[in-house]
């Protein structure tokens, strides 16, 4: 998640007409989120994301609660998700996760991510972590760890976020979503 405060669109790879949002860096104002969001949206011409996402920035139950709370208690057709990293989603209560009807998109994901975290049922959204993504670009170990994880994310049906594509000597990484670059 950038430092940023702000609406970040990720575009898809697929259906240019397909979109998701995340809320970056709502970690301490996270209850103002549904006002963000309305108000983000307006100015960012985003018209009925697929999916909102948002992390809590904290690995604390009490956060993490918080922000699944108001996750599922805001209205709108996208799919609302939290973005947990390995170690905030070893402290959360799976059962009030599936309770709240909440996603979770497995955030930073990178060569030390352990496949079975991936694997979880309650994973519908990996995103990538940009420094390794930017190792997968240069170093052939890496790029071959990162299409085993993307290959393993796909079989899986989940949805695939990266800062960006890179072309190694196969071809492209294929991601679901990108990010949308602003207009020149």
């Amino acid at each position: 998640m950038s430092a940023a405060t702000g609406i970040v669109r990720w575009q898809s790879t697929v259906d240019p007409s397909r979109c998701g949002v995340e809320l970056a860096g709502y970690v301490s104002g996270f209850h103002r989120l549904e006002a963000e969001l309305d108000r983000g949206l307006g100015k960012a011409d985003v018209p009925n994301p697929a999916f909102v996402f948002a992390a809590p920035g904290s690995t604390r139950p009490e956060d993490i609660a918080t922000a699944v709370s108001q996750a599922s208690r805001f209205s709108s057709e996208a799919r609302m998700c939290v973005a947990l990293d390995e170690e905030a989603l070893s402290a959360t209560d799976s059962l009030e996760l599936r309770k709240a009807n909440v996603g979770v998109l497995l955030d930073r994901v990178d060569a030390s991510t352990p496949l079975s975290i991936i694997s979880a049922d309650l994973i519908e959204a990996v995103r990538f972590d940009e420094t390794f993504l930017r190792q997968a670009a240069v170093d052939a170990r890496s790029a071959c760890v990162l299409a085993a994880m993307l290959g393993l994310a796909h079989d899986l049906g989940l949805a695939t976020l990266g800062a960006f594509s890179r072309v190694d000597r196969t071809g492209e990484f294929v991601f679901d979503y990108v990010v949308e670059l602003p207009s020149a």
